[in-house]
This record gives structure tokens, C-alpha cells and sequence, in this order.
């Protein structure tokens, strides 16, 4: 349990990497995937190329069909230095989208705390308001009345409007 507390953490902190960083790991990951194919093919081609040589009995020199060999055998390393890459990149980039993927869900946590707080203040104002509004209301209608009855004492009534709003 400590250490997923400790990744969070980890992840917490502010990250040097982005989701650019992500999209040219895909782009190396393709890069690599291409190479690992033309190598292969190459491979090939090298290999058919020699044995065309070595059964066709040209009068080639045997350097030339060595060198071929040993292009060939530089192809399958390079292919496999490739492949390799390739894995690594393709690791690489679902280690970054996981880690960003956290990281958005930390963000999203934390907001959805914010959203949630925010919530609770705005149910406090709308108790306090549905408390106290039609009590403050109807005060100041009472005390309105009173004002304008002090002030006609010959009429003593209250104005059309008074009355609708009372009841």
C-alpha cells in the first residue's frame, strides 16, 4: 500500500514530460517499425543475391561475395537493434500515456473536491435565503404599511399594491 502513495505522489509533482513527448514516441516507434522491414528485406535481398552468385558460378571474386555476407549479417544485426528500439518506444510510450492518464485523473479528483465544496456553499446560501427571504419580506411590506399609514392619517389605506403582495 505505500507504494501506490508514493506513486501518486510521484505523480503529483509536476511532470517534465507532456503529451508532445507522447506523440513522438508513436512517431519512433513507427520510425523503427519501417526500419525493421526495409532491414528484413534487405536481408534478404543480400541473402538471394549471394547464393545467385555462389550457385550461378559468375566470375566473381570471393571478396565480393564475403562483403555480401557481411552486409547481410550487419542487416540481421541492425534489424534486430530495430526490433528492439521499436519495443522500447512502444513500452515507453504506454508507460508515458499511463503516467498521463494518472495525472489527469489526479486533476480531475481535485476538481471534482473543488466542484464539491463549491456545491456545499451554494445549498448553504439557498438554505439561508429560503429562511430568511419571505420573513425579511414580509417585515418590510408590515413596516411599509405602517410608514404609509403615519404618513395618510386620513385615509388611513394602504396602497392596491400592499395588499396583493401581503395575501
Amino acid at each position: 500500500m505505500p507504494t501506490s502513495t508514493t506513486f501518486a505522489t510521484f505523480i503529483d509533482e509536476p511532470l517534465r514530460v507532456g503529451y508532445d513527448n507522447l506523440s513522438s514516441l508513436a512517431s519512433l516507434d513507427n520510425k523503427f517499425l519501417q526500419a525493421n522491414t526495409l532491414l528484413s528485406h534487405t536481408e534478404d535481398v543480400l541473402k538471394e543475391l549471394s547464393s545467385t552468385f555462389i550457385q550461378e558460378d559468375l566470375s566473381i571474386a570471393p571478396e565480393t561475395i564475403n562483403v555480401l555476407d557481411n552486409y547481410r549479417r550487419r542487416c540481421v544485426a541492425h534489424c534486430r537493434v530495430a526490433n528492439l528500439l521499436q519495443q522500447r518506444a512502444q513500452t515507453t510510450a504506454q508507460l508515458l500515456a499511463n503516467t498521463l492518464s494518472f495525472r489527469d485523473q489526479i486533476l480531475a479528483k481535485q476538481q471534482n473536491g473543488n466542484m464539491l465544496q463549491l456545491n456545499k456553499s451554494a445549498v448553504f446560501l439557498t438554505t439561508l435565503t429560503l429562511l430568511y427571504l419571505p420573513a425579511s419580506f414580509v417585515a418590510v411590506s408590515m413596516e411599509l404599511a405602517q410608514y404609509i399609514s403615519h404618513c395618510h392619517p386620513i385615509t388611513n389605506q394602504q396602497p392596491d399594491f400592499l395588499r396583493y403582495e401581503l395575501f
